[in-house]
């Protein structure tokens, strides 16, 4: 009965003991009323049964306003639920589907009515899936309330992936039997993503020779690669959280390691050569070089450390170094000796000349005296120069022409000399018999090319060609060659010497003229291999 109906049955009953009480006093004798104790009685009962309705209104009112506080807070469930950013869902025990929120219809790539009813696994990556029916089944077997948690991901129906942290609890229903499975899947992918990447990174760092150290602003190490434990015998675990003052450095360098660490935070990088410390007591010369890393985000700012054993370094310069010496001391050797057999050799052919009664005979002996004092001078270039294995040739033929000009008593206003000669740099066995030749050529020019008082020009230049080859001429507009000459065959020693020193380097002799005379040496690319430097 409706609680407004209890209501108007009361009224009207006790309107009714009003009737009865006041006929009884009608019908009742003096002193003896009827019906009295039977009507109080009534009454009695008629007010426990509206103390009785005043409960009744009370719990009426409690349980409206419990009801009202459930559906605000079903409500405020499902509005949670819903909007929560993490994705969620309501499964059987089985694992089907009954209900999702948004973000986990966006994990799944799906829409409501397309999922629902499904079993989850369908959206569970296949090589996960064996992982996640044993977790299911784990839940399933539970009659406790149990709650799980494990990483898998999600195959979305776009082909994509989805890491995501899955957290399961069981439901029970009001008799605490197990009537379904709440699920929360939290999206870790950028957070996967980001791990696999500090990996990669810190597997780099592993891979390098050098060490790499990394601390804050007061000297706390934070990280370190594996070479650090390398280089000073520290491991990892010993050195993380630990002074870098106390790593490393020898005690004379320790109080000033956090003065520096000060400088570097305020942007000032540092490099310095001393002898480290390992951790068991012995040294070793390393160079370590510190720069502030720049602040990102909310992170503190860190200063990074990169020590480099340079023990090998050392030892190989010192051998280096005694290797020079020992070189430098063999050249000087080498230099003397053959300067002082070529001033032997001119020495004998001064002699040899001005005893000869022949006049022919003592020209030749001083056409050889100046080829050997021509060796002489390109001798000493040659061991001046920083790399005797190769030669520059530009520079050579440029020293070259001026010191047979003075050799030659050349008059530079009779005779004008142009060299145009890039730096080609030629090996030794190639560039010393194109010096020679060069030179013979030079001096059979500047001999008889202007004889009487012609005057007139001397050219000398080289290239490298594209294809390797490197030609080298010298041209005079003086009388010329006679028309009929053949190098190889002439009389004259200087052109016999050009003749041989060409077939020495299998090079090629191109004659040219009248008017005047051009000879061109061409160097095949197997024996040239000229490089043009910029």
């Amino acid at each position: 009965m409706k609680t407004i109906e209890l209501d108007r049955k009361i009224a009207q009953l006790h309107e009714w003991l009003d009737r009865a009480e006041q006929r009884a006093r009608t019908l009742s004798l003096p002193g003896e009323p009827v019906g009295k104790e039977l009507i109080e009685e009534l009454r009695n009962a008629l007010e426990e049964l509206h103390v009785a309705q005043e409960e009744l209104h009370t719990q009426n009112e409690e349980i409206s306003a419990s009801r009202s506080m459930l559906d605000q807070e079903r409500i405020r469930y499902m509005e949670l639920f819903e909007n929560a950013p993490d994705g969620m869902l309501i499964t059987d025990l089985a694992g089907k589907i009954k209900e999702t929120n948004t973000a986990a219809l966006q994990l799944m790539g799906t829409s409501a009515p397309l999922q629902t009813g499904k079993p989850l696994a369908v959206f569970v990556k296949q090589s996960d899936r064996r992982t996640f029916r044993s977790r299911l089944n784990d839940l399933q077997k539970s009659s406790q309330k149990a709650t799980l948690e494990w990483e898998m991901d999600l195959q979305r129906r776009d082909g994509t992936v989805r890491n995501v942290l899955a957290k399961v609890r069981v439901l029970h229903d009001e008799i605490d039997r197990p009537s379904g499975l709440h699920w929360l899947l939290r999206n870790i992918t950028l957070q996967r993503q980001s791990e696999l990447q500090i990996r990669f990174q810190a597997s780099l760092l592993d891979a390098v020779d050098q060490g790499v150290i990394v601390v804050d602003p007061g000297g706390k190490v934070l990280y370190s690669n594996r070479a650090i434990e390398e280089i000073y015998g520290w491991s990892r675990e010993e050195v993380l959280g630990h002074d870098i003052a106390e790593i490393g450095f020898p005690p004379a360098l320790r109080s000033q390691v956090h003065l520096v660490l000060s400088r570097i935070a305020q942007g000032e990088h540092w490099q310095e050569e001393f002898d480290a410390v390992r951790r068991d007591g012995s040294t070793f010369p390393v160079l370590a070089t510190a720069i502030p890393l720049p602040k990102v985000g909310d992170s503190a700012a860190a200063i990074i450390g990169i020590s480099t054993d340079v023990s090998v370094l050392k030892r190989t310069e010192l051998e280096l170094q005694k290797a020079n010496r020992i070189k430098e001391n063999l050249l000087d050797e080498l230099r003397h000796r053959v300067r002082n057999n070529l001033q032997t050799i001119y020495a004998l052919l001064a002699l040899q000349s001005s005893a000869v009664e022949s006049l022919e005979m003592a020209v030749l002996l001083k056409e050889s005296q100046k080829r050997v004092r021509t060796i002489a001078q390109i001798q000493d270039q040659i061991f001046q120069s920083q790399d005797p294995s190769l030669i520059n040739l530009g520079e050579f033929l440029h020293r070259l022409a001026a010191r047979l000009f003075k050799t030659y008593h050349a008059d530079p206003q009779k005779i004008a000399l142009t060299v145009d000669s890039p730096e080609i740099v030629l090996p030794l066995n190639t560039a010393l018999p194109c010096i020679l030749v060069m030179g013979e050529l030079v001096s059979n020019a500047v001999r008889h090319a202007f004889p009487g008082e012609r005057r007139g020009k001397i050219r000398i230049g080289a290239q490298a060609m594209a294809s390797g080859e490197v030609r080298i001429w010298v041209v005079d507009d003086g009388v010329g060659l006679p028309p009929d000459l053949k190098p190889h065959l002439s009389a004259a020693l200087g052109l016999r010497l050009v003749s041989s020193l060409a077939k020495q380097l299998g090079a090629g002799l191109e004659f040219a003229g009248p008017p005047g005379t051009a000879v061109t040496l061409v160097i095949p690319p197997d024996r040239g291999k000229g490089d043009l430097k910029p």
